[in-house]
């Protein structure tokens, strides 16, 4: 499947209006100003970048789909279409990485580190809407399972034409440590498994190079013997015959053909190699015992030390699970991605901001909702709002919904934040994203409307 794949339309809440980059290009002979719909300012009351800039007033100005300028007071042409949102707030849409809402997948227990997920999303069951009128416009989708159940892709929920765009197809590989030592086992036989492909081609390599040095070693031998039989005058005849192209052939280079890898292995293969193509980890855990396990995972196998498998999916069963995981995981400056809600400890009214912890600890934080459903993507703001209420700084809350998920799937230079050259994906929104009132108005994806809320 190619990275620009479509999919079956999901169902839209209002028909998706007029497409921000028509066909008709409109010209003047004498200003020889742009077309009118290439160019697209969007004039909004704050506009929220997401890299620790706000502008209120700001523009943002937009060409081809792509912003191009973001700022106050910019020079744009007097022929641009403009949106008025001076009463708005506009922000880079939200990224979740890791989501199941709105899909059936098969349930995996073992090694399926060579299964997409794709592979088991029925695209006529799917619907983008609770996505977009949430504020999300990419979704990274993972399969389900216990051991490696495969990787992830990453889509946009919807486009102009009513499909949906797959933005990455293998974005990260996803592992359970959440059944503490079976899971672990899992891992550790895989891996075991994975560096026995790694000696089986090590070993053919070895044969066939050894058999490529007899058979040169045999070719020297023969040619030596021709070229005595020459000076013995013994070959004069068969030399003439050769300088006429008699038939003799030349030898040709030969090329080493590997053995095949079991494809649930080839992953696992090119992270123990450091390959380029190796996708990063996300490990899975929930609880003290599930850390401890992976950090002696981590420790028999050098190449998971790596930076860029140092992704969690944090979801502790329990404030005492809690207490000793935050700062080990923000000594390791993990990626961590959490539920974006307070917890409260049990018996009492004491509530616990976990997110700010692991902010405050020095990890690199990522909020997701609570749980696959429409009801919990609408109430994520409102839930990052009480983390901000809190105690979470503002700015961090804007990038673990923005920024930081972007560049843990790859993306951050296309998505996640308003600045030039990067794909005007775009929320418009009531009031402020913290405000327990505010709602999502607008929806826009590479310039594009996608989805519209019901008039006030």
């Amino acid at each position: 499947m190619s990275s620009e794949s479509n999919r079956t339309a999901p169902r839209m809440r209002l028909p998706v209006g007029v497409g921000l980059l028509a066909a008709l290009l409109v010209t003047s002979p004498l200003l020889a100003a742009p077309p009118t719909d290439r160019i697209v300012v969007v004039e909004a009351g704050t506009v929220i970048t997401a890299t620790g800039e706000e502008y209120s007033p700001g523009m943002v100005v937009i060409e081809d789909g792509e912003i191009t300028l973001v700022g106050q007071n910019l020079e744009v042409p007097s022929s641009a279409r403009r949106i008025r949102a001076r009463g708005e707030t506009v922000m880079p849409g939200l990224v979740v990485p890791d989501s199941a809402l709105g899909v059936s997948f098969t349930l995996r227990q073992g090694n399926f580190a060579g299964v997409s997920v794709l592979d088991g999303m029925h695209a006529d069951e799917f619907d983008g809407t609770p996505f977009l009128e949430s504020g999300f416009t990419a979704v990274g989708f993972t399969p389900n399972g216990a051991g490696f159940a495969g990787s992830a892709a990453v889509i946009r929920p919807i486009l102009v034409d009513g499909s949906f765009e797959v933005l990455r197809e293998k974005a990260y590989l996803a592992v359970s440590l959440r059944r503490n030592g079976r899971d672990r086992g899992v891992i550790e036989q895989s891996f075991a498994r994975a560096r026995q492909e790694i000696a089986k081609e090590k070993k053919a390599r070895e044969k066939w190079e050894k058999e490529q040095a007899e058979k040169k070693k045999k070719a020297e031998a023969e040619a030596k013997k021709e070229k005595s039989d020459d000076e013995s005058g013994e070959g004069g005849k068969a030399a003439a015959g050769d300088e006429k192209g008699s038939g003799k052939e030349e030898a040709k280079d030969e090329v080493f053909v590997p053995p095949p890898i079991d494809p649930q292995l080839a992953p696992l293969v090119a992270i123990l190699r450091g390959d380029d193509a190796a996708l990063p980890l996300l490990f899975r855990i929930g609880d003290a015992g599930n850390l401890l396990h992976l950090a002696e995972v981590v420790a028999g196998e050098d190449a998971l030390a790596a930076e860029m498998h140092r992704n969690v999916h944090f979801a502790p069963n329990s404030r005492a699970e809690q207490r000793p995981m935050v700062p080990l995981l923000g000594e390791q400056g993990a990626t961590v991605i959490t539920d974006a809600e307070l917890q409260t400890l049990p018996y009492t009214m004491t509530r616990v901001n976990l997110p700010a912890e692991l902010a405050r600890a020095g990890a690199n934080l990522i909020l997701t909702p609570s749980g696959p459903s429409r009801g919990e993507y609408l109430r994520f703001r409102a839930r990052v709002a009480d983390l901000v209420r809190s105690g979470l700084p503002r700015d961090v809350a804007i990038r673990s919904m923005t920024v930081n998920p972007a560049r843990f799937l790859g993306l951050d230079e296309r998505i996640g934040s308003i600045e030039k050259g990067r794909s005007a994906d775009l929320i418009f929104l009531d009031g402020d994203p913290f405000d327990a009132a505010t709602r999502v108005t607008r929806t826009m994806i590479a310039g594009e409307w996608v989805w519209e809320g019901d008039a006030p």
